[in-house]
């Protein structure tokens, strides 16, 4: 049998033979327990249960084992006493470098014989065919992972309603389920049931947009308070409780200048000297009814301002003219007003009139 060195690399070329569990006779023979049906002296890293046979001397009696069978049958205590391990065989073995048993298929792994295994497990060229017939090549390493949670063929359950679907039809399923939870659109920050969704944004959300019941203007539900308690159309009673029963806010300074029925006015003649104040039926009464009154109160304060007029006009007639355009300030207390202006004060004389003006 020829070995590989862990040092040596072999070339592109079937694996070398190797002993797996390698044993020593008596006679120093290598070899594994049991030997093939077969009789083959020749071992493949592929094939690690697949034995060389005994020697002849070893066999029990000097003979050859039945066809098939151990080479220990029989006489177990004597092949027993004939063998033991060799752990320094198996050390070599096992740390020869080797190819993938796919490197024709194209992998491109090369390392010691005891890694083989591992690398088996996970090699994309030792895919084998999904065993739920999806038609998908899995590694062995993966497969059970891929049937429980890739393959399109798998069953399972969907995590919110509890139904059955395969692999395929749960992707189908996932974003439409009417019973998972979902975050409402309008970002009220609620987390509802997608088959409820409809009615919590029609009806709950905090942010749905509704109508102002008075101007109908639309706004944000969580404000819609905030508007109402300023909207211009907001219904407002008279303060003069007059037969309008219902204002719009907006509107409620023309109706107490011009509508209110209930609003005390007074008379139109109040400067002239009149004292009446009513409603506003009652002053149009009261203007139908006092004429003669009014217009006697109206001569009165004409007559007050002629005689004004006259008396301001004979007063400007006795002044005399300033054509020079010098005006004289006559100082009281003249020396407390001095040293108050050398103190900084500002002095500011009084207005100057007709009666205080002097020719200079």
């Amino acid at each position: 049998m020829k070995l590989v060195s862990h040092s040596f690399l072999p070339p592109p070329r079937e694996l070398p033979s190797v002993l797996s569990h390698p044993s020593r006779s008596g006679r120093g023979r290598r070899f594994s327990p049991c030997s093939r049906k077969d009789g083959s002296e020749v071992l493949s890293a592929t094939r690690p249960q697949e034995v060389l046979p005994m020697e002849a001397d070893d066999y029990p009696r000097g003979g050859a084992p039945p066809p098939g069978e151990c080479a220990g049958i029989g006489n177990p205590l004597r092949c027993a006493s004939k063998i033991y391990p060799d752990p320094d065989a198996e050390v070599a073995i096992m740390g020869s470098v080797v190819y993938c048993i796919h490197y024709k298929e194209g992998c491109k792994w090369s390392d010691e014989l005891r890694k083989l295994q591992g690398h088996l497990n996970m090699c994309k060229f030792d895919a084998i065919p999904c065993t739920n017939h999806c038609g998908a090549m899995i590694p062995r390493l993966v497969m059970d992972d891929h049937r429980l949670y890739t393959c399109p063929k798998r069953l399972t359950r969907c995590e919110y309603c509890a139904r059955e679907f395969t692999g395929e039809a749960l992707e189908g399923h996932v974003g439409s389920c009417q019973l998972e939870p979902i975050y409402c659109e309008n970002k009220c920050g609620s987390k509802i049931q997608r088959r409820h969704q409809n009615q919590h944004r029609q009806q709950e959300c905090t942010k749905r947009l509704v109508p102002c019941r008075y101007c109908q203007k639309e706004f944000v539900y969580d404000t819609l308070q905030i508007h109402t308690a300023k909207c211009p159309r907001l219904p407002v009673s008279c303060p003069n409780r007059c037969d309008v029963l219902k204002i719009a806010k907006e509107d409620l300074e023309t109706h107490l200048s011009d509508h209110c029925t209930a609003l005390t006015l007074s008379c139109t003649f109040k400067d002239m000297g009149c004292k009446f104040k009513g409603t506003r039926s009652a002053l149009d009464q009261h203007l139908e009814d006092g004429t003669k009154p009014h217009l006697l109160l109206v001569c009165g304060v004409v007559s007050r301002q002629q005689h004004h007029i006259n008396a301001l006009r004979t007063a400007m007639q006795g002044l005399n003219l300033n054509t020079s355009g010098t005006l004289l300030w006559r100082i009281t207390d003249y020396s407390r007003r001095l040293l108050e202006a050398r103190e900084g004060y500002e002095l500011c004389s009084t207005p100057f009139t007709p009666a205080s003006t002097v020719t200079s």
